[in-house]
């Protein structure tokens, strides 16, 4: 387990990111620290945060502060509710209600929005 506490990243393979690529991609480096330091101290330091700063831009750091915080809640719901996960990832590709020749009349919610 890693030192988060959280037993999602325990299961990621970190191993497969080596470290040339970690060097090689700045980017990378930075919000694996960024996400790491959120999910443990919950706030980023300062150093982590002016690093994001120089890399992505604003907007970037938001979605990844605010996707790494909609993950810790979903973790917390999930785990506080002892909702056990599914077997097997879904196949989204099978739905009907997310297949572009599907008669989105048969989706409960209604069609997808389409943006743009």
């Amino acid at each position: 387990m890693r030192k988060s506490g959280c037993r999602f990243f325990a299961q990621i393979p970190l191993q497969i990111i080596s470290a040339a690529t970690l060097r090689a991609s700045t980017r990378l480096a930075v919000a694996i620290r960024f996400v790491d330091e959120c999910v443990t101290h919950v706030k980023v330091s300062d150093a982590t945060f002016a690093d994001a700063k120089e890399v992505f831009s604003p907007g970037e750091i938001v979605e990844m502060t605010l996707l790494t915080g909609f993950y810790m809640m979903i973790a917390r719901f999930l785990a506080t509710l002892a909702i056990d996960l599914d077997a097997a990832p879904v196949d989204w590709s099978q739905s009907d209600c997310v297949n572009e020749r599907a008669d989105v009349s048969r989706c409960s919610r209604g069609p997808p929005h389409k943006f743009g």
